[in-house]
C-alpha cells in the first residue's frame, strides 16, 4: 500500500485545497455520492482526468493511444480516461511488477493492455517511443527515485504534440511521521517496510520541476501545487486509519500493538495533524503538471533539448 496516502474511503469532502486549479479540487460532493464509495486515489484519478479533458480541450480521442504509466491493482487513472473516452483507440497500462498487471487483469475487463516496464527504464519501453498522443500517470511518481529519467522517458514516449499529465505527491506528513517512528530503535527493528531516505527532496517543488522538464523539451501548460488537509472524524478513527495505511510493515507483538497505535498517533499531532477546528488530519502536497512535447519546427521548440 502507498504510505504517502491515507487508505480510508470518504463519505463527506476531500478536505480543503489551494491551488492554482480550483477546478481541479471541486465537484467532489458529486463523486463522493457514488454508491461505490471510491478510495482517494480513484478519486484523484477522476478529478485530473477532468481537469486535464478542460485544460488540454480533450473531446474526440477516437484516434488517440495513451499510456498510464503506474496502472496498479486498481487502474483507477486508465479506468477514468475509459470512462470519459470510452471510444479511445488504446490504452496501455503500464507497471514494473508482473504480478500487480495480473490482478488487475483477473480483476477488470477492460480494454487497457497491460504491459510490464519500468518508466526509469528506456529499454524496456523502447518499442513505444513516439507512438504515444498521451501519457498520463497519477499518484506513482513520488515513489521514482529517478524522476528526471522518468520524465525524460516519457518525452520520447510521445509523438510530437502529444501531451503528458502527471499527478504527485512532493510533500507528505506520512513520510515525515515514518522518519520520526524509524528513530526509535523499538519499532525501527520491527519494521518490515519500504523507507527511502530523503525521498523527498528539500525544497524541491514547482519551480524546480518546471525547469527539469523545460529542461527536457516540454512546453509546459501548468506547473501548480495543491495542498491537501484531510479531516479525520475522531481521534480514534484517526489511529486506526493510520495502522490500516502501513502499520502492518510493523511487526508488533500483541501487548504492544496498543502502546504503537497511541505513539504513531502522538507523533502525527507532534507533526502539525489537526486542523483549524481540532480535527486530527491528514496533509500532503500534490503537484500537478500538464505538459507538451512541441511539434517539429515550433518556436517555442526548447534550445539544447535532451529528451531526444
Amino acid at each position: 500500500m502507498n504510505p504517502d496516502c491515507p487508505s480510508f474511503t470518504l463519505t463527506s469532502g476531500l478536505g480543503s485545497g489551494s491551488s492554482k486549479c480550483p477546478d481541479f479540487v471541486s465537484g467532489c460532493d458529486k463523486i463522493l455520492k457514488m454508491e461505490s464509495n471510491p478510495s482517494l486515489h480513484e478519486i484523484y484519478a477522476g478529478l485530473f482526468i477532468d481537469h486535464c479533458k478542460d485544460k488540454f480541450g480533450w473531446q474526440d480521442l477516437t484516434s488517440d493511444v495513451i499510456m498510464d504509466i503506474g496502472l496498479g491493482e486498481k487502474g483507477n487513472c486508465g479506468k477514468a480516461i475509459l470512462a470519459k473516452f470510452p471510444d479511445v483507440t488504446s490504452i496501455i497500462g503500464v507497471d514494473g511488477n508482473p504480478q500487480v498487471l495480473h490482478k488487475f487483469k483477473q480483476e477488470s475487463q477492460t480494454k487497457i493492455q497491460c504491459v510490464v516496464a519500468d518508466i526509469e527504464k528506456r529499454n524496456s519501453l523502447g518499442y513505444y517511443e513516439g507512438r504515444m498522443n498521451k501519457v498520463v500517470s497519477t499518484n506513482v511518481f513520488h515513489q521514482l527515485m529517478e524522476k528526471e529519467e522518468a520524465f525524460r522517458n516519457m518525452y520520447r514516449l510521445l509523438k510530437p504534440g502529444g501531451e503528458a499529465a502527471v499527478l504527485f505527491i512532493i510533500k507528505s506528513i506520512s513520510y515525515e511521521w515514518l522518519t520520526e517512528m524509524l528513530k526509535n530503535t523499538k519499532w525501527k527493528d520491527a519494521y518490515r517496510g519500504y523507507y527511502e531516505e530523503n525521498l523527498y527532496k528539500g525544497g524541491f517543488g514547482a519551480d524546480q520541476y518546471k525547469e527539469m522538464v523545460e529542461k527536457i523539451g516540454f512546453q509546459v501548460t501548468e506547473c501548480s501545487e495543491i495542498e491537501r488537509v484531510i479531516p479525520y472524524p475522531s481521534d480514534e478513527i484517526c489511529k486506526e486509519d493510520l495502522y490500516e495505511m502501513n502499520g502492518k510493515n510493523f511487526m508488533i507483538l500483541p501487548d504492544l500493538l496498543e502502546e504503537f497505535k497511541e505513539e504513531r498517533f502522538q507523533v502525527l499531532l507532534k507533526l502539525g495533524a489537526r486542523d483549524a477546528e481540532g480535527s486530527p488530519c491528514f496533509r500532503y502536497t500534490h503537484l500537478s503538471l500538464l505538459l507538451v512535447k512541441p511539434t517539429e519546427g515550433s518556436v517555442s521548440k526548447t534550445k539544447g533539448k535532451t529528451g531526444s
